[in-house]
């Protein structure tokens, strides 16, 4: 995924993985056209549903993923 951002502070270290790097960003603000799809499928699913659900969106989960 290509990711392009502004942002008021981040910094940079190393990975565990060669070649990658870690950036922890502050105020990020996506710039651009983005694959929303290819975002969202890289959250918490239980964040989302928390935060639709605080926007007054009823969140249902399917059968076969209920508890």
């Amino acid at each position: 995924m290509q990711l392009k951002f502004t942002t008021t502070y981040a910094a940079m270290r190393s990975s565990s993985h060669a070649g990658r790097q870690t950036i922890v960003a502050e105020d990020v603000v996506l710039d651009g056209t983005n694959d929303t799809r290819e975002v969202l499928s890289q959250l918490d699913q239980h964040v989302v549903a928390e935060w639709l659900a605080e926007q007054g969106y009823i969140v249902t989960v399917a059968q076969e993923n209920a508890a």
